[in-house]
């Protein structure tokens, strides 16, 4: 979907991602409608200052995060937060599995 859109701002975020704020000028209802189908989506953002340059058509890879990589970004986030040293983190990340891995094992039925 290409719509003409203003840059508005950007915050980086705790695991270093950024985010980014653009706001559109006035769109159709139907546009408004993909748009907002669109949210939580993963996909590729291309920003251009003109018209003229050209967008690539092809389809975005799957490159979300994996469902153990992004628990490990957010037990990173809440580790810091708790006062943990980063530099100590992988310890406490495989620590923090093991007791997961204990529990688990203890509910198997033999």
């Amino acid at each position: 979907m290409k719509i003409p859109a203003t840059f508005t701002g950007v915050a980086s975020k705790v695991d270093g991602s950024l985010s980014l704020r653009f706001a559109s000028q006035e769109l159709p209802v139907a546009d408004k409608v993909k748009i907002m189908e669109l949210v939580n989506s993963f996909g590729w953002l291309v920003f251009s200052i003109n018209d003229t340059e050209e967008i690539p058509q092809e389809n975005a890879p799957d490159e979300r995060k994996s469902p153990s990589q992004a628990y490990r970004d957010v037990l990173f986030v809440y580790y810091k937060q708790q006062g943990g040293d980063p530099a100590r983190f992988n310890l406490y990340y495989r620590k923090h599995m093991a007791k997961i891995t204990e529990e688990l094992k203890e509910k198997l039925n033999d």
